[in-house]
């Protein structure tokens, strides 16, 4: 019977590391993207006798696992933590998953995952190097949520209510929140006088009204909500149809939890990077002027009504410039990815414009950061620790893929895709996270091709 096992040193107790299991957010924050794993039943509660179901990539095909928990330690007695699952029904004659949570000190651990698994005849072998993949991916998130949360000096438990919690960003950020402790209450769009589901906030956002008393109680509030800019051609319904969504329905939602009796303590909003228009090899920091052009002018505009609305808002504001998230489920990198795979992607334009990339996982460490870390306040650079040009993105996600990179985008095929947005999609935007690196904060990828082999499973050979 083969047997894998992997180990990593963890930044927390088993105590810890058993609860960060324990959590609603565990399974999406811990199934990595390229294994396409999705809940069908989720598990209702990290005790002996629970089950979870989900289905799994196996190949084409997606199959239904059902798993059975047993052996649940939550370490409370000082001792090792963990528990097993095993399958009951699954591509495989027989799985057992042993979580191991062995203490080293009071602060520290140690995380082994060990399995073992017969197969069924004409099931396939699941190979180590694809164990390999799956937990490298596992232990990395692991490790850098709970170093996140030393780091951060273990914040108090905060109810944190999100916009856009089923978008890119928000997505991750939720389960990210989740893992470590956190109340999310989601704030979903209703027509005028409808209801949300419980633990969620109906909102209007055409009106800005919200359910108040779903809402009380909020310690925080990041609003994500709204289309993607680079979601498609930019054309002028499409510009309208932004503006209101990212300026006027921000000033209507925060104009309307202001009047709450207890108005949340922080509110974290997005504005973007366009902001600074196109730079040249100008490092731009977060105290830099905006620059010329509509998506300049609008991301001016759009940063202001998270920072200004009410003019003295009653809470700490913070508004992240966002750079270019890297997702293989999404954004710039899920669009293009495909054609990677395939040979075909290369630079845009002459590819030497600057790209102030940053990886999901760290777009939602730094609104994590934002959240807890009072000295963060007004605008924030959330963009990665390392620029680099756009020829150089393109050959480390060729590197990574082990695909060649040397198709060019020409300028008027960006015009044919994006229409109005192709000048922005060229713009040359040199951003340091100058803030974020002043209070020490510590970022997961040093750089992009660290990021994209996390993203995309693609382990250093």
């Amino acid at each position: 019977m083969p047997i894998f096992e992997k180990s990593t040193p963890l930044p927390a107790s088993a105590a810890a590391v058993f609860a960060y299991h324990a959590t609603p957010g565990a399974f999406s924050r811990l199934s990595p993207p390229f294994e396409r794993g999705t809940i069908v039943v989720p598990l209702p509660a990290l005790v002996d006798g629970a089950v979870a179901e989900f289905d799994v990539g196996v190949g084409p095909a997606k199959l239904r696992w059902v798993a059975l928990h047993s052996e649940v330690k939550d370490g409370s007695d000082g001792g090792v933590a963990g528990f097993v699952d095993t399958m009951q029904r699954g591509p495989f004659s027989s799985w057992r998953h042993e979580h191991i949570f062995q203490p080293v000190d009071d602060d520290n651990s140690i995380l082994i995952d060990r399995i073992t698994w017969t197969s069924l005849p004409g099931a396939g072998l699941v190979v180590p190097a694809r164990l390999e993949r799956m937990f490298g991916y596992r232990h990395a998130v692991t490790r850098d949520d709970l170093q996140l949360q030393r780091d951060l000096g273990h914040p108090a438990r905060r109810v944190v209510g999100v916009t856009g919690a089923s978008g890119l960003i928000g997505s991750e950020l939720v389960a990210l929140l989740q893992v470590l402790g956190h109340e999310v209450r989601r704030f979903v769009r209703v027509e005028t006088g409808a209801t949300a589901k419980p633990g969620e906030i109906a909102w209007t956002p055409a009106t800005g009204a919200v359910d108040v008393d779903a809402a009380a109680g909020l310690d925080a509030v990041v609003h994500l909500a709204g289309e993607n800019i680079a979601d498609g051609r930019l054309t002028d319904e499409k510009l309208a149809r932004l503006r209101s969504q990212r300026v006027d329905q921000t000033q209507l939602l925060l104009q309307t939890l202001s009047t709450m009796k207890t108005p949340p303590t922080v509110v974290v909003g997005a504005s973007a990077v366009g902001y600074y228009g196109d730079r040249g090899d100008e490092v731009l920091t977060d105290d830099s002027a905006a620059g010329d052009g509509y998506l300049a002018a609008f991301c001016v505009d759009w940063q202001n009504a998270v920072l200004h609305t009410p003019p003295s808002p009653p809470w700490r504001a913070v508004s992240a410039r966002v750079g270019i998230v890297l997702s293989s489920e999404g954004g710039a990198l899920g669009k293009v990815l495909p054609l990677f795979q395939m040979g075909m992607g290369g630079p845009l334009g002459d590819g030497k414009n600057w790209m102030p990339a940053i990886g999901v996982d760290d777009m939602a460490g730094v609104i994590v950061r934002a959240l807890f870390d009072d000295r963060l306040t007004d605008v924030v650079n959330a963009v990665g620790p390392t620029p680099l040009k756009n020829a150089d993105y393109t050959r480390a996600l060729g590197k990574v893929l082990h695909r060649p990179a040397l198709l060019p985008v020409p300028r008027f095929a960006l015009q044919i895709a994006v229409g109005k947005l192709a000048d922005d999609v060229l713009a040359s935007c040199r951003a340091h996270p100058q803030r974020l690196t002043e209070i020490g904060h510590r970022f997961r990828h040093k750089d992009v091709e660290h990021a994209l082999r996390h993203l995309l499973g693609h382990l250093e050979s």
